[in-house]
């Protein structure tokens, strides 16, 4: 019921006419796709930037609110290195070369 409602809603705007769109499966590719792909993409930039984005671990207590917020402003900019409980810290610059390569980045993908 609130699915016909909503489609009578966008077939108002007459955009799906002028594509050439055919049936009903080009039009649900055309505009119900697009709109799917549009509230993920809003509910992905939500949980980001407008929630707590990322949490970095620190071992010690930082000085400060600001700080928090720029370290995990950092990690969210470079990216997290995934190191297992039991795993030790690399020391040297090979063995942080290597976790680089395993480095868990997340993009947002947004349409402007």
């Amino acid at each position: 019921m609130i699915g016909t409602e909503f489609l009578d809603y966008l077939s108002k705007f007459q955009v799906a006419t002028y594509v050439g769109v055919e049936d009903f499966a080009d039009k649900f590719n055309f505009l119900i796709t697009v709109m799917v792909l549009m509230l993920c993409t809003t509910i992905v930039t939500i949980k980001q930037y407008m929630m707590k984005p990322i949490s970095c671990y620190m071992a010690t207590d930082l000085g400060g609110k600001n700080l928090l917020d720029y370290v995990e402003n950092y990690c969210w900019v470079q990216g997290t290195v995934p190191i297992a409980y039991s795993g030790r810290v690399p020391e040297t610059d090979e063995g942080w070369a290597e976790l680089e390569k395993h480095k868990l980045r997340e993009y947002l993908i947004s349409t402007f």
